[in-house]
């Protein structure tokens, strides 16, 4: 299996303020790769490096091989998508006619027409997603939760080999988070799509990916099977609060459960469970 995209110490700074220092970590083809870390590790920067979006001030980032600056920037959109960094216009357009914007790098001719192949893959998209029966609606009318699945059918429209995802359950409940996932690995295995995916929920990381990085102040602290990284030394030391791991029961693979109280922050104490068995305070 060659490698999707390579990442060799990059570092990548706003003005002389670094926040990606040094960061090295390659994704297979076909492989889904979860970046987790406290916010303000550089999880979001790290992706629009990879999409291009920035340009390392040291190291480099190769996709399918070639440098990622080499690459011509259609040439690229057509192997590479992201979903949820710079997420682009969208106020006036239906759903139908945002997800098509996923189309452009295929569009052909002077003028840039869309063509059959191009409305069956916006249709697949929005189908994928759930939302063929929204395709007329105006983009703005449409809830968080919405609004989310039509900026990742846009990124599926582009038809990439490898697709850039920042947070893709947010504002999702937990049906939807499990079918959007669900629906992400079908496509992997069934499209050899290769998956980076910044996700805060360690658990869905655990149950989907098959590799997770785990970022601390712009340095990868930790990368490997999620059993590996998701110990609980190592997730109290970067996430500073005391957690238990613990095997799902059904597949095994780790799940984090909080201690309340645990956290050194102001207002820190007792547990919930432990302050309901507390006696009420006197006049309360």
């Amino acid at each position: 299996m060659g490698f999707a995209l390579e990442v060799r110490g990059v570092r990548v700074g706003y003005a002389a303020t670094p926040v990606l220092d040094g960061v090295t970590l390659e994704v297979g083809a076909g492989e889904w790769l979860a970046v987790a870390g406290p916010n303000g590790s550089g999880k979001t920067t790290l992706l629009r490096t990879l999409s291009g979006y920035l340009r390392p001030q040291a190291g480099w980032v190769r996709l399918e091989g070639t440098d990622l600056a080499a690459w011509r920037p259609t040439a690229r959109a057509r192997r590479l998508a992201v979903a949820g960094v710079e997420s682009g216009p969208g106020s006036g357009l239906t759903v139908a006619e945002y997800v098509a914007l996923g189309r452009t790098p295929h569009l052909e001719g002077l003028w840039g027409w869309e063509g059959p192949r191009d409305r069956e893959a916006v249709a697949r998209a929005l189908a994928w997603v759930g939302l063929a029966d929204q395709a007329h609606r105006p983009l703005d009318v449409l809830s968080a939760g919405q609004r989310q699945k039509a900026l990742l059918a846009r990124a599926l429209a582009q038809e990439p080999a490898v697709l850039l995802l920042d947070e893709p359950t947010n504002h999702l409940d937990l049906r939807h988070q499990v079918e959007i996932m669900d629906l992400l690995d079908g496509l992997r295995r069934r499209l050899g799509l290769t998956l980076v995916a910044v996700l805060h929920d360690l658990n869905l990381a655990a149950l989907y990916c098959q590799r997770l990085v785990l970022m601390e102040a712009g340095r990868v602290v930790a990368a490997g099977p999620p059993a590996q990284v998701m110990r609980p030394d190592v997730l109290g030391r970067v996430y500073g609060c005391p957690v238990l791991v613990v095997p799902h029961p059904r597949l095994g693979v780790p799940q984090v459960a909080l201690l309340p109280g645990g956290s050194s922050g102001p207002g820190a104490g007792s547990s919930p469970a432990e302050r309901a068995d507390e006696p009420a305070a006197a006049g309360a």
